[in-house]
């Protein structure tokens, strides 16, 4: 099978741990803060449980591959406990941290 766009180099692998890197928020969309949630990483999904207590996250793990494309590398799944909505504490103002 033949694929393109394929990491090619080491550059390639720092490029996209770059641009494959987020930060989780909550977004009150009341008072319009965010709160981060976790530590920038290189996450592929969140999934919230129906009571909003939990959280099923994907993660992709290096190393990465040069013969198969990204939905294909290594990834942990992990389950977070989220805090209730009044647990979250102080938030950052947009102005200074959102991008």
């Amino acid at each position: 099978r033949t694929y393109q766009d394929l990491l090619k180099s080491p550059e390639d692998e720092n490029l996209y741990e770059r641009y494959t890197t987020v930060q989780w928020l909550f977004l009150d969309l009341e008072t319009r803060r965010a709160t981060r949630i976790g530590r920038p990483d290189m996450y592929r999904a969140g999934i919230f449980s129906p009571d909003g207590a939990f959280m099923l996250v994907s993660t992709t793990r290096r190393p990465f591959s040069y013969a198969v494309p990204d939905g294909r590398f290594a990834r942990d799944l992990e389950v977070w406990a989220l805090p209730k909505l009044g647990d979250l504490g102080e938030g950052f103002d947009e102005g200074t941290d959102a991008v």
